[in-house]
């Protein structure tokens, strides 16, 4: 079901990729992959520590998007598009983490090896 569901959703990015529609620049790639790592880690880590679903996705939000105002706060000129694809990668991220925290993957006391065998295995 969850693969059906997929792709049904990649489906019309395809349609729009092949009529040259839909392009995505990198530095929008980048931003989207900068929030994703910030935002999944920082969940990663706030639930071994805690143990708390709900705080671990809070706080995994908030750094994403405390590395996304602190990165355009560096640049020179402030640009929502970059912060909204470094919100939007951190929330993928905490969202995916916390399917994997659902499934009772991720442990309290679960250390990353443990969790990446996990995955392996299933």
């Amino acid at each position: 079901m969850k693969k059906l569901i997929v792709v049904l959703l990649l489906i019309p990015l395809f349609m729009n990729a092949q009529e040259n529609k839909f392009k995505i620049k990198e530095d929008a790639i980048n931003h989207f992959a900068a929030g994703f790592i910030v935002g999944g880690g920082a969940q990663m880590i706030l639930y071994q520590h805690t143990g708390s679903k709900f705080w671990s996705f809070v706080g995994g939000n908030i750094a994403g998007l405390s590395a996304g105002i602190l990165k355009e706060s560096i640049d020179t000129n402030f640009s929502k598009r970059d912060l909204r694809h470094t919100i939007l990668g951190s929330l993928s991220a905490t969202i995916t983490v916390r399917l994997i925290i659902g499934k009772s993957i991720l442990k309290k006391d679960c250390t990353m090896a443990q969790l990446f065998e996990a995955e392996l295995y299933e």
